[in-house]
């Protein structure tokens, strides 16, 4: 048998829209990365519990990011960024979705929003919103309901449902996971294979 499934899987080397359709996810900065990609200069953002998978910003996300917290990469360490899915930018010509940032921790001067301009498309320049994200402190995900909820899980990332990233995400807007429950879940589709989640 010729499989061909994973032919049509996400780019597996970075967060992607579709591990947030469902819901919102907080990220903490652990490192910041610059690469050139199509002969520009770009960056990443590592932060904690990514399994290998950094949000790499578009460049809309990139100015405002830099709008927030300057040009100075080693002062994001430890900063928070909300991201959610948006299926409206542009690419190639027509909405394609992708990643956009809700709200972000150190804005300048502890204001409670900002507004930045970015590009949208080639000449149409938007004024973006970005809130202040608060420092919140949520409780561990109850250990019981996730023993409970894990056969569920398991099922419906099996049958192609959710991906393991997307189940994860989920399971955050009630508590947080610790590194061994999001081994588990990954490893249901090989997803956590070879990986040490001390990196």
């Amino acid at each position: 048998m010729l499989d061909l499934s994973d032919t049509i899987l996400a780019k597996s080397d970075r967060l992607n829209a579709e591990d947030l359709i469902s819901g919102e996810r907080i990220i903490i900065v652990t490192k910041v990365v610059k690469y050139t990609e199509k002969d520009r200069q770009a960056f990443y953002l590592n932060y904690e519990g990514d399994n290998g998978r950094p949000y790499k910003p578009s460049k809309g996300m990139r100015v405002a990011i830099t709008a927030a917290w300057g040009k100075d990469g080693d002062l994001f360490i430890g900063r928070s960024i909300k991201l959610y899915y948006d299926p409206k930018p542009w690419y190639a010509g027509k909405e394609a979705g992708g990643i956009r940032i809700n709200a972000m921790s150190d804005l300048p001067n502890g204001a409670p929003n900002m507004t930045v301009t970015i590009t949208e498309r080639k000449n149409c320049k938007v004024s973006y919103f970005i809130n202040l994200l608060e420092p919140t402190q949520k409780p561990q995900y109850p250990a019981a309901q996730f023993t409970k909820a894990l056969g569920t899980m398991s099922k419906m990332i099996t049958a192609g449902d959710f991906t393991a990233e997307q189940v994860i995400n989920k399971c955050e807007q009630t508590g947080w996971l610790t590194d061994e429950q999001k081994i588990q879940i990954r490893s249901v589709d090989g997803a956590d294979l070879n990986v040490d989640e001390g990196e």
